[in-house]
Protein backbone atom coordinates (compact mmCIF):
# COMPACT_ATOMS: atom_id res chain seq x y z
CA UNK A 1 0.00 0.00 0.00
CA UNK A 2 0.93 3.37 -0.60
CA UNK A 3 2.18 5.99 1.81
CA UNK A 4 0.94 9.51 2.32
CA UNK A 5 4.73 10.62 1.52
CA UNK A 6 5.10 8.14 -1.09
CA UNK A 7 1.69 9.61 -2.47
CA UNK A 8 2.73 12.97 -2.50
CA UNK A 9 6.30 12.77 -3.11
CA UNK A 10 6.94 14.44 -7.07
CA UNK A 11 8.91 11.86 -9.44
CA UNK A 12 11.84 14.60 -9.96
CA UNK A 13 12.91 13.98 -13.70
CA UNK A 14 16.76 14.18 -14.11
CA UNK A 15 19.21 12.97 -16.80
CA UNK A 16 20.93 10.13 -16.03
CA UNK A 17 24.54 10.07 -16.01
CA UNK A 18 26.43 7.08 -17.67
CA UNK A 19 29.79 6.36 -16.04
CA UNK A 20 29.98 9.95 -14.69
CA UNK A 21 30.04 11.63 -18.04
CA UNK A 22 28.39 14.86 -16.62
CA UNK A 23 28.56 16.73 -20.48
CA UNK A 24 25.75 14.15 -21.69
CA UNK A 25 23.86 14.60 -18.39
CA UNK A 26 24.27 18.30 -18.87
CA UNK A 27 22.76 17.78 -22.91
CA UNK A 28 19.82 15.97 -21.41
CA UNK A 29 18.64 18.46 -19.32
CA UNK A 30 18.96 21.17 -22.06
CA UNK A 31 17.29 19.10 -24.22
CA UNK A 32 14.43 18.85 -22.03
CA UNK A 33 14.37 22.67 -21.30
CA UNK A 34 14.24 22.87 -25.33
CA UNK A 35 11.60 20.31 -25.66
CA UNK A 36 9.10 21.75 -23.10
CA UNK A 37 9.35 25.42 -24.95
CA UNK A 38 9.31 24.85 -28.69
CA UNK A 39 8.71 20.84 -28.99
CA UNK A 40 10.56 18.59 -30.09
CA UNK A 41 10.20 18.82 -34.10
CA UNK A 42 11.22 22.66 -33.72
CA UNK A 43 13.73 22.25 -31.34
CA UNK A 44 16.94 23.61 -32.06
CA UNK A 45 20.34 21.61 -32.03
CA UNK A 46 22.27 24.44 -31.61
CA UNK A 47 20.11 26.17 -28.97
CA UNK A 48 20.94 22.69 -26.95
CA UNK A 49 24.59 22.85 -26.84
CA UNK A 50 24.86 26.77 -25.97
CA UNK A 51 22.48 25.59 -23.51
CA UNK A 52 24.93 22.90 -22.20
CA UNK A 53 28.02 24.90 -22.70
CA UNK A 54 29.35 22.41 -25.32
CA UNK A 55 30.00 22.63 -29.11
CA UNK A 56 28.12 20.87 -31.93
CA UNK A 57 30.66 18.75 -33.02
CA UNK A 58 30.54 17.76 -28.65
CA UNK A 59 26.33 17.32 -29.27
CA UNK A 60 26.84 14.82 -32.01
CA UNK A 61 29.43 12.95 -30.46
CA UNK A 62 27.37 11.89 -27.89
CA UNK A 63 23.78 12.41 -29.80
CA UNK A 64 24.10 11.28 -33.60
CA UNK A 65 19.90 12.26 -33.43
CA UNK A 66 17.37 13.96 -31.40
CA UNK A 67 15.78 10.63 -30.46
CA UNK A 68 18.78 9.63 -29.26
CA UNK A 69 18.45 12.61 -26.55
CA UNK A 70 14.71 11.15 -25.55
CA UNK A 71 15.26 7.70 -25.95
CA UNK A 72 18.09 8.39 -23.30
CA UNK A 73 15.72 10.69 -21.66
CA UNK A 74 13.31 7.71 -21.50
CA UNK A 75 15.71 5.05 -19.97
CA UNK A 76 16.57 8.06 -17.34
CA UNK A 77 13.24 8.11 -16.13
CA UNK A 78 12.00 4.72 -16.74
CA UNK A 79 14.92 4.33 -13.92
CA UNK A 80 13.61 7.01 -11.48
CA UNK A 81 10.56 5.13 -11.63
CA UNK A 82 11.60 1.30 -11.45
CA UNK A 83 13.49 2.64 -8.07
CA UNK A 84 10.05 3.91 -6.88
CA UNK A 85 7.95 1.10 -7.64
CA UNK A 86 10.38 -1.07 -6.24
CA UNK A 87 9.67 0.29 -2.88
CA UNK A 88 6.85 -1.91 -2.86
CA UNK A 89 5.68 -5.12 -1.94
CA UNK A 90 2.58 -6.01 -4.14
CA UNK A 91 1.94 -5.91 -8.03
CA UNK A 92 -1.66 -3.62 -7.43
CA UNK A 93 0.52 -1.09 -5.29
CA UNK A 94 3.64 -1.39 -7.65
CA UNK A 95 0.86 -0.25 -10.75
CA UNK A 96 -0.72 1.51 -9.11
CA UNK A 97 2.33 3.98 -8.56
CA UNK A 98 3.69 3.21 -12.15
CA UNK A 99 0.16 5.03 -13.40
CA UNK A 100 0.96 7.55 -11.05
CA UNK A 101 4.44 8.24 -11.76
CA UNK A 102 4.16 8.26 -15.58
CA UNK A 103 1.16 10.46 -15.34
CA UNK A 104 3.33 13.10 -13.46
CA UNK A 105 5.78 12.43 -15.68
CA UNK A 106 3.59 13.08 -18.90
CA UNK A 107 2.36 16.64 -16.82
CA UNK A 108 5.94 17.98 -16.56
CA UNK A 109 6.89 17.46 -19.73
CA UNK A 110 3.31 17.93 -21.79
CA UNK A 111 2.13 15.24 -23.61
CA UNK A 112 3.00 15.91 -26.75
CA UNK A 113 7.48 15.55 -25.96
CA UNK A 114 5.98 12.72 -23.73
CA UNK A 115 4.47 10.91 -26.95
CA UNK A 116 7.23 11.48 -28.74
CA UNK A 117 9.79 10.14 -26.06
CA UNK A 118 7.39 6.85 -26.84
CA UNK A 119 7.82 7.14 -29.91
CA UNK A 120 11.77 7.50 -29.92
CA UNK A 121 11.36 4.08 -28.66
CA UNK A 122 9.56 2.28 -31.05
CA UNK A 123 10.86 4.25 -34.42
CA UNK A 124 14.19 2.44 -33.98
CA UNK A 125 14.55 -1.09 -31.94
CA UNK A 126 17.50 -0.73 -29.58
CA UNK A 127 19.77 -3.33 -29.14
CA UNK A 128 19.84 -6.05 -26.67
CA UNK A 129 23.02 -3.96 -25.24
CA UNK A 130 21.06 -0.60 -25.36
CA UNK A 131 17.49 -2.24 -23.93
CA UNK A 132 16.60 -1.24 -20.55
CA UNK A 133 14.46 -3.85 -18.56
CA UNK A 134 14.47 -1.68 -15.21
CA UNK A 135 10.64 -1.59 -14.90
CA UNK A 136 10.67 -5.38 -15.87
CA UNK A 137 13.22 -6.77 -13.51
CA UNK A 138 11.15 -5.00 -10.94
CA UNK A 139 7.70 -6.12 -12.26
CA UNK A 140 8.49 -9.75 -12.87
CA UNK A 141 9.30 -10.63 -9.47
CA UNK A 142 5.58 -9.27 -8.64
CA UNK A 143 3.64 -11.08 -11.31
CA UNK A 144 5.08 -13.93 -9.91
CA UNK A 145 3.97 -13.29 -6.45
CA UNK A 146 0.81 -12.60 -7.58
CA UNK A 147 0.54 -15.34 -9.71
CA UNK A 148 0.66 -17.99 -7.12
CA UNK A 149 -1.02 -16.10 -5.04
CA UNK A 150 -3.93 -16.93 -7.63
CA UNK A 151 -4.67 -13.13 -7.90
CA UNK A 152 -4.09 -13.01 -12.06
CA UNK A 153 -6.69 -13.90 -14.48
CA UNK A 154 -3.72 -14.29 -17.22
CA UNK A 155 -1.01 -17.05 -16.55
CA UNK A 156 1.94 -16.23 -18.37
CA UNK A 157 5.49 -16.10 -17.79
CA UNK A 158 6.04 -13.32 -15.39
CA UNK A 159 8.95 -11.68 -17.52
CA UNK A 160 6.29 -11.83 -20.22
CA UNK A 161 3.63 -11.20 -18.49
CA UNK A 162 5.24 -7.64 -17.64
CA UNK A 163 6.09 -6.89 -20.96
CA UNK A 164 2.80 -7.30 -21.81
CA UNK A 165 1.59 -4.82 -19.55
CA UNK A 166 3.69 -2.57 -20.04
CA UNK A 167 3.40 -2.69 -23.88
CA UNK A 168 -0.23 -2.27 -23.61
CA UNK A 169 0.13 0.64 -21.17
CA UNK A 170 2.44 2.14 -23.74
CA UNK A 171 -0.04 1.77 -26.25
CA UNK A 172 -2.86 3.38 -23.99
CA UNK A 173 -0.41 6.67 -23.77
CA UNK A 174 -0.12 6.51 -27.51
CA UNK A 175 -3.94 6.62 -28.06
CA UNK A 176 -4.03 9.98 -29.63
CA UNK A 177 -8.13 10.89 -28.31
CA UNK A 178 -7.76 9.57 -24.65
CA UNK A 179 -4.27 9.52 -24.30
CA UNK A 180 -3.22 8.69 -20.52
CA UNK A 181 -6.72 9.06 -19.44
CA UNK A 182 -6.14 7.60 -15.91
CA UNK A 183 -9.57 5.63 -16.00
CA UNK A 184 -8.02 3.82 -19.52
CA UNK A 185 -5.12 3.04 -17.43
CA UNK A 186 -6.63 1.59 -14.46
CA UNK A 187 -9.34 -0.84 -16.40
CA UNK A 188 -5.70 -1.80 -18.26
CA UNK A 189 -4.50 -3.07 -14.47
CA UNK A 190 -7.88 -4.69 -13.64
CA UNK A 191 -7.90 -7.02 -17.01
CA UNK A 192 -4.80 -8.28 -15.66
CA UNK A 193 -6.40 -9.32 -11.64
CA UNK A 194 -9.20 -11.97 -10.91
CA UNK A 195 -12.47 -10.39 -9.41
CA UNK A 196 -13.76 -11.58 -6.26
CA UNK A 197 -16.34 -13.85 -7.58
CA UNK A 198 -13.59 -15.39 -9.82
CA UNK A 199 -11.27 -16.34 -6.61
CA UNK A 200 -11.81 -19.75 -5.30
CA UNK A 201 -11.50 -20.90 -1.81
CA UNK A 202 -8.07 -22.35 -2.64
CA UNK A 203 -7.00 -18.70 -3.80
CA UNK A 204 -7.88 -17.04 -0.50
CA UNK A 205 -6.07 -19.35 1.54
CA UNK A 206 -2.97 -18.52 -0.71
CA UNK A 207 -3.15 -21.46 -2.78
CA UNK A 208 -3.30 -22.03 -6.65
CA UNK A 209 -6.94 -23.43 -8.34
Amino acid sequence: MQTSEMASEALRIRPRETRGDRTRARLVEAALDEFREHGFERASIARIAKAAGVSRPTFYFHFPKKEDLLRELLTGLEGEVADRIGRLGTLRGALDELIRSILDVQEQVGPLVFSEMLRAQTREVPSDEERSTALIDILAPLFRKAAEAGELRIEHDPERAASVYLSSMFGCLLESDRAGHPDDLRALTALFFRGASERSPSDAEGGRP
